[in-house]
């Protein structure tokens, strides 16, 4: 057996050539510790335990390992775990690990943890794991409480307890998945329990009905937030236990705050991948998906003749790295900008920048969009890019009659701004109004604006200070040379 000792931490998962410890690989360069001792290929005189931790506390750990072929077969205490044995206060941490292919004649063909053992599990896997009595995956006896945060059980088989038997023991089960054991007609298919139970929380277990009213106490005490669904496997009988879609009821549906919760699963790749943590060893991957921020560039009170610029934040939101091939757009005048970037490889999460500049020449507005393409499954990415300079200072010489000169953003949300020009000093009166013709809101009564340009915003929010509802709406300026109205579309 692989004897661990307090104070020694075990890493699988390397080539040869790495210099640091994160450099490892451990599903590429897979490290088995194997029972399959003796003949080989023969299962008769396989080591009755792969693995030991008797009596070891935290500081004993095992990373980044497939352990398997562990055969139980002889007499007590070498009828109990295959794989594991913790027994008279083991304590363990057990990160990054598949248990397969294990067997014990009595109970727990995966794993045993007795005496006032209760080691620590994250990221870790039981699969095709047999008892010939009890807990195929994982016996826990006399008082022997295991912590399993984002384990996965499934086609493990026993007699009782395929996935887990519980004697006088209460495990803790946080964002961890029991779908598919066997208690080959026996109780218990996932869990079975005697003389105590696992307290069981943001976990998918076969069978359990899910927390609240239909909750089924044979299995534990329901902590809450626990489901009973097909996780969908990508192939559970050949031991891929990824999920497999976005849709799967164990996506998002973990607890960000489990005790123990590890920076990465057991690929390897960034543990929480959206709101929340997956449930299970694996985390759900999304593939290479690109966004930029902000959606939308606005350049106002732009200096004639000057440049004015504004950065577009691209990033990688998924955990895949991906190409991007091309900046496009936003390249005429008065618009340029910088297409370094094109070309460029993001990893994930990674950003990087384009920056677009505008150097307006006359008063107006203008438009353009930014385009990025890449091999993202969302490709391609749009970010319009507004030029607004109607607020620029005008030269003295140049008459302003009064007009509506525009509303922008347009379409807008929560609020815009419409600009408007006035020969002379005088009083305004500005409304909104709906398309049925109704006022719903006054925004300057007399109110008294100076020549020039003016502007006046709407919040989007009528007189009584409600918000109103997506739609088209009017603004109408009125003054004694006469009346204008714009047109705004408001998009909630």
């Amino acid at each position: 057996t692989f004897q661990l000792v307090d104070g020694i931490a075990i890493y699988g998962g390397f080539s040869g050539t790495e210099t640091v410890l994160e450099e490892r690989d451990w599903n590429t360069n897979v490290t088995i510790l194997s029972g399959d001792i003796g003949v080989m290929g023969g299962d008769t005189d396989n080591s009755f335990h792969v693995t030991t931790g008797n009596g070891n506390d935290a500081t004993a750990v095992l990373d980044g390992f497939t352990v398997t072929k562990g055969r139980a077969d002889d007499v007590y205490p070498h009828n109990l775990g295959g794989g594991m044995i913790n027994n008279d206060g083991g304590n363990p941490t057990l990160t990054n690990l598949i248990f397969t292919e294990n067997y014990a004649s009595t109970a727990g063909g995966g794993m045993v943890n007795r005496s006032y053992s209760s080691p620590t599990l994250t990221n870790v896997i039981f699969w095709e794991n047999t008892a010939f009595g009890v807990g195929g995956a994982m016996y826990n006896y006399d008082n022997s409480n295991p912590i399993l945060v984002n384990v996965t059980l499934s086609g493990n088989l026993a007699d009782g307890g395929g996935g887990m038997m519980n004697n006088s023991s209460s495990p803790t089960l946080i964002n961890t998945v029991c779908w598919g054991d066997s208690a080959g007609g026996g109780e218990g298919d996932e869990i079975y329990n005697a003389f105590d139970e696992p307290v069981i929380s943001y976990s998918l277990i076969q069978g359990c009905g899910g927390s609240g009213l239909g909750w089924n106490s044979s299995l534990g005490t329901d902590g809450g937030n626990n489901i009973d669904a097909d996780p969908l496997f990508v192939d559970e009988n050949s031991g891929d236990l990824h999920l497999s879609v976005m849709s799967s009821p164990a996506v998002n549906t973990g607890d960000n705050a489990a005790p123990f919760l590890p920076p990465t699963d057991l690929d390897g790749y960034p543990r929480i991948c959206g709101a929340s943590v997956d449930m299970g060893a694996y985390e759900f991957q999304l593939p290479a998906s690109i966004g930029a921020s902000p959606s939308l560039i606005v350049f106002t009170e732009a200096p004639v003749n000057q440049s004015t610029c504004d950065t577009i934040y691209v990033v990688n939101e998924g955990a895949e790295p991906l190409a991007i091939t091309g900046v496009y757009g936003c390249q005429s005048e008065p618009f340029s900008m910088d297409t370094t970037m094109t070309d460029h490889t993001l990893g994930p999460q990674e950003t990087t920048e384009i920056v677009v500049c505008v150097t307006p020449i006359l008063w107006g507005e203008d438009s353009c969009a930014v385009t990025i393409v890449s091999d993202a499954w969302n490709n391609p990415v749009v970010v319009p890019v507004w030029l607004d300079i109607v607020t620029a200072a005008e030269p003295d010489e140049t008459p302003q009659p009064f007009r509506i000169v525009s509303v922008s953003p347009n379409p807008f949300n929560p609020s815009t701004t419409v600009h408007f020009t006035l020969p002379a000093a005088m009083p305004v009166t500005a409304e909104i109004y709906a398309v049925d013709g109704a006022r719903i809101r006054v925004l300057a009564n007399k109110q008294q604006f100076r020549a020039g340009l003016n502007r006046l915003t709407w919040d989007g929010q009528n007189d009584q200070g409600s918000t109103v509802a997506s739609g088209v709406y009017f603004i109408r300026i009125e003054t004694r040379l006469g009346a204008q109205s714009i047109r705004g579309v408001l998009l909630r």
